[in-house]
């Protein structure tokens, strides 16, 4: 829900949302449905076609504030990433809020006070190698809304991480 209450934000693997193209993330009204104006630019989303299966991506998590909708995106490619909501009908992308995972972003929360976003899912799991602040990251990672910058303060180890080993 927005923070009026008056829209939902929808997330899926979808090119369409009531007819209108949005590649797997709209907002409609939350008394009709009706398709809101607002919308993330389709190309920031896809970052080349190379990179990007056939169909659309998929949005596996949504978290919303009053200025910001957090995007957890995964089937190739996979990455967090933050959509203004302060700036009329465009989702323009924050700058400097995309980080790119081996594997999905499934999860998100805000922290109470609203300094830290908390993200999960398969990343730096198994054979998906994440690193950064020196160290691995293991399924789960702690960013600042603020600068998009992933705070090495929190890095939690979540197991299974190591490769899968083979006889």
């Amino acid at each position: 829900m927005s923070a009026d209450g008056q829209s939902v934000f929808i997330g899926g693997e979808y090119y369409y949302l009531n007819g209108t193209p949005r590649n797997c993330i709209g907002r409609v009204d939350a008394t009709t449905g009706a398709l809101h104006s607002w919308a993330v630019p389709f190309t920031q989303i896809i970052d080349d076609a190379q990179t990007h299966k056939p169909g659309p991506n998929m949005l596996w998590a949504i978290l919303v504030t009053p200025t910001r909708v957090y995007g957890g995106f995964g089937r190739v490619p996979n990455f967090l990433q933050a959509f203004r909501l302060d700036n009329g009908n465009s989702g323009d992308t924050v700058p400097g809020s995309k980080i790119n995972t081996p594997g999905n972003v499934e999860s998100l929360a805000l922290s109470p006070d609203g300094t830290r976003l908390l993200a999960g899912g398969h990343f730096g799991t198994a054979m998906l190698d994440f690193s950064a602040c020196g160290t691995w990251i293991h399924g789960l990672m702690n960013v600042s809304p603020a600068t998009g910058a992933i705070n090495c303060d929190w890095l939690p180890t979540i197991k299974p991480f190591r490769r899968f080993e083979r006889a």
